[in-house]
C-alpha cells in the first residue's frame, strides 16, 4: 500500500483503474495493487473436462458426447473395437423361412431353413435388420443346401434408402462367406438363393455384420443404447 500526496487540484481519488485500487483513510490517500484471483480447477472439474476433450475428438453430436463423457468419467473405455455385431431381427415377407431367429443366435448349431416352391428362381429372400443403422464394411453369411441344384446366393445391404447387390454368384456349401464393401451405414441386409426346381432346402446357419464401432466423420456413434437418457455426470469414480 502507498501513500499517495495529492496536489495540482487533485483532491481525492477513489475506486479502481488500471490493477490499481485507491482508498483514502485518516492518514491519507493511498493505492494499493488490487489482488489477483486465480481460479483453480478441482479434481472433479479436470475429470469432466478431459472427458469432453476425449468425447468430442470421437463425435460432435452433443448427445453421443454425453454418453461417452458418462463412460469416461465413470471409468468406462469409449472406444470399441470394431467386431461382428448381429443383427437384432427379420423380415420374412412371405412367410417361407423356418425359424429365422436361428440365423443370428450366435450358435452355428441352428439354423433357419427354407424349401423352394417353384423352379429355376431367386427362392424367397430373407432379411435380418438393425434397430438402427450400422456403419459397416463387410457382412459375413453361413449358408448351406442338400442338394446340387442350389449353388448360387445374391447378398443385398439396404442403405441409402434402398437396396444395393453387393454379391451375387457361386459359393461354398456350408462355408462362412466374408463380402467387404466401403463404409455405409447399413440397417438390414439381404440373403436369397438360386433354385433350380421346387422341394428344394436351404439353410442359413448365421449371418452378421463386421462393425465399425467408432466415429469417422462425425458418422453416428455406436453402441450408444437406442433410449439412452443423458445422467447427471458424477465426480471421479471410487
Amino acid at each position: 500500500m502507498t501513500l499517495v500526496k495529492a496536489g495540482d487540484g487533485i483532491v481525492d481519488i477513489r475506486g479502481r483503474l488500471g490493477g490499481v485500487y485507491f482508498h483514502r483513510d485518516k492518514s491519507g490517500l493511498h493505492s494499493s495493487s488490487m489482488p489477483r484471483k486465480v481460479h483453480r480447477r478441482s479434481a472433479a472439474h479436470s475429470l469432466q473436462r478431459d472427458a469432453f476433450v476425449a468425447a468430442r475428438a470421437l463425435s460432435k453430436d452433443n448427445r453421443i458426447v454425453s454418453y461417452l463423457m458418462y463412460r469416461a468419467m465413470n471409468g468406462l473405455p469409449i472406444n470399441y473395437p470394431d467386431a461382428w455385431t448381429l443383427p437384432t431381427g427379420y423380415i420374412d415377407t412371405l412367410s417361407r423361412w423356418n425359424n429365422p431367429g436361428d440365423a443370428y443366435d450366435d450358435d452355428e448349431d441352428t439354423f433357419a431353413d427354407s424349401t423352394s416352391v417353384g423352379g429355376n428362381e431367386w427362392n424367397a429372400p430373407l432379411e435380418f435388420v438393425n434397430p438402427v443403422p450400422l456403419t459397416c464394411s463387410a457382412v459375413r453369411v453361413k449358408a448351406d443346401f442338400r442338394t446340387g441344384l442350389i449353388t448360387q446366393i445374391r447378398i443385398r445391404i439396404f442403405y441409402g434408402g434402398s437396396y444395393h447387390l453387393i454379391y451375387e454368384g457361386t459359393f461354398t456349401d456350408a462355408l462362412t462367406d466374408y463380402t467387404g464393401f466401403g463404409r455405409k451405414d447399413v440397417s438390414k441386409m439381404e440373403v436369397g438363393f438360386f433354385v433350380y426346381g421346387s422341394g428344394r432346402t436351404q439353410k442359413i446357419w448365421e449371418v452378421a455384420f463386421y462393425t465399425l464401432n467408432n466415429p469417422f466423420n462425425n458418422e453416428p456413434h455406436y453402441p450408444v443404447p437406442i433410449d439412452y437418457q443423458i445422467p447427471h455426470l458424477q465426480g471421479p469414480p471410487g
